[in-house]
């Protein structure tokens, strides 16, 4: 599985609560990895941890329970080789099951092992100045909260009077409407409405001085403490918190984190886009605006011919990698190529292993990982055949990565994701409905289908998972995750129709699918040739020999701007995929036999566009071309055109007689004197 030693591997029994198969593990994993195995590592046996944690070699330990415990040990013994964790008792060993998951361990195991290439980070500063907006009693208890770690003020929203007022002025406090809400951590810009200053002297109750009717102001942080939605969905944004006035676990869990986000700390720069790849404008055209239309945090922005991303403000939920037809946009939590080899040695380890029809579950790490501990400690645990995979965003999943997947070797991909994020959920279901397609039309049937599932429910997490049809012979048919997104498109779909039940030459797609033809319609088009310029992904190219357009199917993103840009409306798209060599072809659109230079014979131009614009100009009445003659030159080369013109009596460069230039003599006198 790999040219490197692995390095050593500890396995924990967690005091016999999950049955460890050495056999299987062994013969999956070594000679790779040297395999030790333990009880109760972290208590009993913590001698020999630290003897472990003392030797820097590389070491992987099968528990995330004691992670802190363990690393701890490490800083005491010096230790500068990696450290990592795998769990495997939540995930297989504690389950109905277990007895029989020793395939899906060693396959959890050897992906854990899998390097990953760590996402790069951006400086943050934060002086801690944070607006706590929201009703009197909860937004005033939040204050208390965190006043000795920031530098809070507070805006009323509510109209309440029986809230007392601070015995100390330790922090600012009005009364008004927060209008608006933009920027990002240590640069949020709010527009205040109806403000006004609590007064001092107030005896009974609060007591407000005279309004104003607008106040702009930057925070650091803030906290809005509301029954309405989050301003910035529910994947949020970091340094703002949105809490319900009744969640009073809420309110202390925002105070606490809210506190922490002071000074200067890094945040990873989940996303980038690769300009020179993106299809968002050409020529001032706009193009596709698939990102900006599937951030739903408003972190993408357009700007020339290509988008850009805040790193401020991404939260690094990857739809935009999702959903880019070019590749473009690229996701680093994890990047693509991490991701697959990742998914291809867990999938190619447990099958190894003996394990059959192989079920990967993709979740996150806040919702799904707890939901499936929950699992594992009150109800049945997943069963041995579904092999979760850790993401930081399952809607970062393209229709790429499912279908690579099933190229590797799973009978079928399940995601689950958190409910919260319903309605941010769109570009997941439109990602996974194109690789439905592609499933289809090629024969594999509905029990290929990605499938997902939205619940906080572990019971009904249980009742899917166990009745979820998984029974489909896999086609493991791997390949080397190499190049972009449309390379690792391509190389899937081509083991896919070599495996297919039913292969086709040409598949439909819905309409949005970054796949197609380009169709013009030869009547219209006049070989002007805009959409070649306008191209981003050179699908239409000309012909530096003749008048003509050429397509490369393989090529075309289905962006739309060719569409836009073609003046005469020739053009028109066609989401398909062709299976065919013809794909990789250069297939002529539309030609036409050059003019040839009445003067000199050379060949420039479409004749029949010439002859076409000709016609059209006679009996316009334009006094440039109102004679036949003048019209006649437009079959010139642009040579000879300006020749012809200089010879003509309407020679637009004639300027009349020069007239003599004035000289010494003519002033002084005739003869010179």
């Amino acid at each position: 599985m790999t040219d490197k030693p692995l390095g050593r591997v500890a396995l924990c029994s967690c005091h016999d609560t999950m049955r460890l198969d050495e056999r299987t593990l062994r013969a999956a994993l070594e000679p790779d990895a040297e395999l030790l195995f333990f009880s109760r590592l972290c208590r009993d046996e913590i001698g020999q941890c630290e003897r472990l944690l003392a030797d820097d070699g590389p070491l992987s330990i099968c528990c995330t329970r004691e992670a802190p415990l363990f690393e701890e040990l490490a800083g005491r013994a010096g230790r500068q080789a990696p450290l990592r964790f795998i769990n495997i008792r939540e995930t297989a060993g504690w389950s109905r099951e277990g007895g029989k998951a020793g395939a899906k361990m060693a396959a959890l195991a050897r992906a854990g092992l899998c390097e990953t290439k760590p996402a790069m980070l951006k400086e943050v500063v934060s002086h801690g100045r944070c607006l706590i907006a929201g009703p009197g009693p909860q937004a005033l208890e939040v204050a208390r909260m965190v006043r000795d770690d920031l530098a809070p003020e507070v805006l009323l929203t509510g109209e309440e009077e029986d809230v007392l007022p601070p015995l100390e002025d330790t922090f600012l406090l009005r009364r008004g409407a927060l209008e608006a809400l933009s920027g990002r951590i240590g640069r949020y810009e709010a527009v205040m409405t109806g403000v006004r200053d609590a007064l001092p002297w107030a005896r009974h109750g609060l007591a407000f001085g005279e309004e104003t009717a607008r106040v702009e102001d930057t925070f650091d942080l803030v906290i809005e403490i509301s029954g309405g939605p989050a301003r910035f969905g529910a994947h949020g944004r970091d340094g703002y918190f949105h809490v319900r006035p009744d969640d009073a676990a809420g309110l202390a869990r925002a105070a606490m984190q809210a506190a922490r986000l002071t000074g200067e700390f890094e945040k990873p720069i989940y996303a980038s886009c690769d300009a020179g790849a993106c299809a968002h404008a050409r020529n001032g055209v706009s193009g596709c605006n698939r990102c900006l239309d599937a951030c739903p945090s408003s972190a993408i922005r357009g700007g020339g011919e290509a988008v850009f991303v805040d790193p401020f403000i991404c939260e690094g939920c990857g739809d935009c990698a999702a959903v880019c037809p070019s590749g473009a946009m690229s996701h680093a939590m994890p990047r693509r190529d991490d991701l697959l080899e990742t998914a291809r040695a867990l999938l190619a380890t447990y099958a190894a292993a003996g394990g059959k029809t192989p079920v990967v579950l993709f979740h996150d790490r806040e919702h799904g990982a707890e939901l499936i501990a929950a699992l594992a400690r009150f109800g049945d645990g997943l069963p041995a055949h579904v092999l979760p995979m850790e993401l930081h965003s399952v809607s970062s999943l393209g229709h790429d990565i499912l279908l690579a997947l099933t190229v590797f070797g799973a009978a079928r991909t399940a995601i689950l994701a958190p409910p919260e994020r319903g309605g941010e959920l769109a570009s997941l279901r439109e990602q996974m409905a194109l690789a439905h397609a592609f499933l289809s039309a090629l024969g594999y049937g509905p029990r290929y289908v990605p499938l997902m599932l939205d619940t906080a429910n572990p019971d009904a997490l249980a009742d899917w998972l166990a009745g979820m049809e998984a029974d489909a012979p896999a086609v493991a048919a791997p390949f080397a995750a190499m190049g972009g997104k449309r390379d690792i498109s391509r190389m899937a779909l081509a083991r896919l129709h070599e495996h297919a039940p039913a292969p086709a030459e040409t598949v439909s797609l819905p309409d949005g699918a970054p796949y197609g033809q380009v169709r013009v319609d030869r009547e219209k088009c006049t070989l002007c040739l805009a959409c070649v310029s306008t191209c981003p992904a050179g699908a239409l190219v000309d012909n530096p020999e003749r008048p003509q357009l050429r397509f490369v199917e393989a090529a075309c993103l289905q962006c739309g701007l060719c569409r836009r840009t073609c003046p005469e409306g020739a053009i028109s798209l066609a989401p398909r995929y062709n299976f065919t060599s013809a794909a990789q072809e250069r297939v002529e659109l539309a030609s036409d036999e050059p003019m040839e230079c009445p003067a000199c014979g050379k060949a420039f131009g479409s004749k029949s566009a010439i002859e076409r614009v000709i016609a059209k100009l006679e009996g316009l009445g334009n006094p440039m071309f109102a004679t036949r003659e003048q019209r006649d030159l437009l079959r010139y080369c642009e040579d000879c055109r300006v020749i012809a013109l200089s010879r003509s009596q309407d020679d637009p460069f004639k300027a009349g007689e020069v007239p003599r230039p004035r000289v010494t003599e003519d002033y002084a006198g005739g003869d010179g004197s």
